[in-house]
């Protein structure tokens, strides 16, 4: 009964990372630990139509937790955008209202229609003034309400929408930002691409690039012509060509799937290639101007199309530096028969980056649903303690009861001894040996303590005597094992403490017990 009701109260706790693309939907599964969050759970599904969204969004969920789970999702807008912004210091309370005046300045959006949120990255100096350096997200409203009804939809309530960039930056913060130098990350999707420069823990630059991986599918898809005359691929047929051969290295006559040549394919996609690259470097010139000459030393693709084939070589060869796919989880506490060895890690990865995101900091969702989550937490807040006090209680009284026990059976145990000493002796008479002891001397607290001390198991005292500095002690031996033994250690003990000249007077056998006096001098 116990176990039933308190697992009302502590579920485990999970947190989910959704990235809705257009083709394609994957969600990373989170589970709460004492150490941290440990991935239990990656899953990926195509979408092959364009109405498809909502059926696959079903499906991938399926068999998962929604009603324990914090979800955080990804929302997936040109529109949408983060930005670095230096503002005047003032209370955190006007921030926003003031950002949202000169938000016109640094988004070519229209503020009044979007949702804008921040997070204050820190103090810096400029022109010698301390001023508050923000890090700013927007979003059109239209996006938030569209990707929000496709959610209710699903039946999934979402406790935080995040730009894609903000999923980049959280992955990077795992490993990737302890290593020396500027970091960009490229998230290459269906339908754009998005790039992030960190530096020393910042995100420094957020800009999204007019290249996607439709654009080589689409370049595929241009007519050729040739000896065997007019060839114009489908867009099925293109986008299986490119990704099972990429950007050829090695240019033939040989056909690819009896459609087109490796060198025809290479003309086609060659200029999407050449495209990204020139984007790429413009925003690493323009990184470069506002940094006053910081140089990216590394560039990492995510995403679908960072998969093509030819692609981070093409790239390292035109930017003239290290160009790597994201292949590996680094710094997750990764659960066996999380990942699935068929999906791409750096097609998962934003899913993931997602559900590392503190939604405490900037948070697209509509400020309603933010109280209306914060109330939840507040009540899952309180039932965790109640539970936490319960138990607590519970521990108290039960460690009370086996205390209880313990004392009773201590108790128990003296009676008995009591028992076993009054039919040896008769039934004791306190008062009346006490006053023996003391009789015609000063009661010596320090004298009875050092004696108490050294009195082994198996002698009992009987009367002590003092005079003139002088102590008689008379007891008897209850031990038969080696009586003369122990009386010599009990004579030892006294030496040893406060006593001394302690002689041995005489000892007597009296109704199976030896009887003993002592005569000693205190210090």
């Amino acid at each position: 009964m116990m176990h039933a009701f308190f697992s009302k109260f502590l579920k485990k706790k999970y947190i989910l990372g959704l990235d809705i693309g257009a083709a394609s939907i994957k969600l990373a599964q989170f589970i709460k630990e004492d150490d941290g969050l440990s991935l239990i759970k990656v899953k990926l599904i195509e979408i092959t139509k364009d109405k498809d969204a909502l059926l696959k969004l079903k499906e991938i969920c399926r068999g998962v937790d929604l009603k324990d789970s914090m979800v955080i999702t990804m929302v997936n807008s040109g529109e949408a955008m983060v930005k670095r912004i230096v503002a005047p210091q003032m209370p955190e309370s006007e921030l926003k209202e003031a950002l949202r005046l000169e938000a016109k300045n640094y988004f070519p959006v229209s503020i009044a229609d979007a949702a804008l949120d921040f997070e204050i990255a820190g103090d810096v100096l400029e022109k010698g003034i301390k001023k508050t350096e923000l890090l700013a997200a927007v979003c059109p409203n239209a996006a938030i309400k569209e990707h929000l009804l496709l959610l209710t939809q699903a039946g999934i309530k979402p406790a935080g929408i995040i730009h894609s960039s903000l999923a980049l930056y959280a992955l990077l913060r795992l490993k990737k930002l302890k290593e020396a130098g500027n970091i960009a990350a490229l998230t290459i999707g269906k339908t754009f691409s998005e790039l992030i420069i960190v530096k020393d823990e910042r995100l420094a630059l957020n800009r999204k690039l007019p290249v996607c991986g439709d654009d080589w599918t689409r370049a595929a898809m241009s007519p050729l012509s040739s000896a065997a005359g007019r060839t114009q691929l489908s867009y099925e047929e293109a986008e299986k060509i490119k990704r099972e051969y990429g950007i050829p290295n090695e240019l033939n006559a040989q056909l690819l799937e009896n459609k087109i040549t490796s060198a025809q394919l290479f003309s086609l996609l060659r200029p999407v290639a050449e495209k990204l690259a020139q984007e790429i470097e413009r925003s690493f010139d323009y990184y470069r101007e506002e940094s006053r000459g910081e140089r990216v030393d590394k560039l990492i693709l995510f995403g679908g199309s960072a998969q093509l084939k030819g692609l981070a070589q093409f790239l390292s060869g035109e930017l003239g530096m290290e160009v790597e796919i994201y292949n590996a989880l680094e710094g997750f506490n990764l659960k066996k028969a999380a990942m699935d060895e068929r999906i791409a890690i750096c097609r998962i990865a934003e899913a993931a980056g997602a559900g590392m995101t503190d939604t405490k900091k900037i948070n697209l969702l509509p400020s309603e649903m933010k109280q209306e989550a914060g109330d939840l937490a507040k009540k899952a807040a309180l039932k965790a303690a109640l539970a936490a006090a319960l138990t607590f209680a519970i521990l108290i009284f039960s460690g009370m009861r086996l205390q209880l026990v313990n004392l009773n059976k201590k108790i128990k145990s003296a009676q008995f001894e009591i028992e076993a000493l009054t039919k040896q002796f008769g039934s004791p008479r306190d008062w009346v040996l006490i006053n023996k002891i003391l009789i015609n001397e000063p009661y010596c607290e320090d004298i009875l303590k050092e004696i108490s001390f050294c009195i082994p198991s198996g002698i009992c005292l009987k009367e002590m005597r003092m005079a003139n500095g002088s102590a008689v002690l008379k007891g008897v031996i209850l031990s038969s094992d080696k009586p003369e033994k122990l009386l010599s250690d009990f004579i030892h003990s006294l030496e040893r403490g406060l006593f001394k000249n302690v002689r041995f007077v005489k000892i007597e056998d009296r109704e199976s017990l030896k009887e003993f006096q002592l005569q000693m001098e205190t210090e």
